[in-house]
């Protein structure tokens, strides 16, 4: 734009000097190119509309190949979960409640010695037992029940927080 401004001012100035000189008119020659140099702004204007249509097009594609990549993250995190989950359910044992068993003393068999019991004493552990197994009351279990045990080997795939809440509850429980 600033362009044909300065090639309209140098042109005008040559027509009018060469009219001036030759006392002739040379208007219609002058017109011709100032109605060319009026197009060549209008196709600049629409170049440049073009170039802003073109960089807002490009922010959008940034901002969905982002959410996209971020999508993509949450899938393969929400993945490897089930992964786990899975396997833990794979690998579940299954214990049948006898005569004088509770939570406590299944959680003590199966979990003592382990790094994540406190003081090694895997009875600590009987809250997960219990919410494993969906009991309402974890105090009254029935002979014959099922319990669902996560092997000890599957323990650190227990979320820390949720092991916190477990010991939590074990110490706190009457």
């Amino acid at each position: 734009m600033l362009l044909t401004k300065i090639v309209r001012t140098t042109i005008g100035a040559a027509c009018l000097a060469v009219a001036a000189i030759a006392f002739i008119t040379v208007a219609p020659g002058c017109a011709t190119i100032d109605k060319t140099l009026d197009e060549v702004d209008k196709g600049l204007d629409k170049a440049e509309e073009t170039i802003d249509r073109v960089e807002k097009t490009i922010d959008k594609v940034d901002k969905t190949v982002s959410r996209v990549a971020k999508a993509k993250d949450r899938v393969v995190d929400r993945s490897k979960n089930l992964a786990t989950r899975m396997e833990n359910i794979v690998k579940t044992k299954r214990v049948i409640v006898e005569k004088g068993e509770t939570l406590w003393k299944i959680a003590s068999t199966e979990y003592s010695g382990h790094e994540l019991a406190p003081a090694g004493e895997g009875g600590y552990l009987w809250p997960l037992i219990c919410e494993q197994n969906g009991y309402k009351n974890c105090h009254l279990i029935e002979i014959g029940d099922i319990a669902r045990l996560l092997p000890a080997d599957r323990l650190h795939t227990v979320p820390k927080a949720d092991m916190k809440r477990h010991i939590k509850v074990a110490f706190e429980a009457p």
